[in-house]
């Protein structure tokens, strides 16, 4: 999952308990407030103290949850600009669609470029094997079920195994 559609989701996470929790005050009834612990000379008084406690709860949620929003929005923008600065494939198209590359450049450079993808991805994972094989021996080498001289006798063989 990109980056930028996980800000999103979080977005629209914050949205939703702010919308939520000023649901719930604005449900909260004059008389469900702290009608038992004070005395008030009468309902209208009780009235004007939770509106105005009320208003203060808004005002804190609207700026704890605009905060976290706009911080959250910079990351998307952030995020996605990289995400674009990235993609190949959008970068040919947009010289295509300039006419800076002919048709027949663009196919090739598509070729390449899916090319190159399916060689990082190969190397993310040879390189993620490695590790997983690596650490292994180290814990093996902990444990005491191989040697410093075998752990690095193996280790040797991984590395000339993926590494060609």
């Amino acid at each position: 999952m990109k980056i930028s559609k996980i800000f999103i989701f979080l977005i629209f996470t914050v949205v939703g308990v702010c919308a939520f929790k000023i649901y719930q005050e604005r449900s909260i009834k004059p008389h469900e407030y702290y009608q038992n612990n004070f005395y008030y000379e009468s309902y209208e008084a009780l009235t004007i103290m939770v509106d105005n406690r009320k208003q203060e709860t808004y005002n804190k949620i609207f700026l704890v949850g605009g905060g976290i929003i706009s911080a959250l929005f910079l990351g998307f923008i952030y995020f996605n600009s990289e995400e674009n600065k990235k993609a190949p494939i959008k970068t040919l198209n947009r010289l295509k669609t300039n006419s800076i590359l002919s048709q027949e450049e663009y196919k090739a450079k598509i070729f390449e470029a899916r090319e190159i993808e399916k060689k990082n991805k190969n190397r993310i994972k040879i390189e993620k094997e490695i590790d997983v094989l690596i650490s292994e021996l180290e814990n093996l080498k902990k444990s005491g079920i191989i040697s410093n001289e075998e752990f690095e006798d193996k280790k040797n063989i991984v590395m000339k195994k993926y590494n060609g």
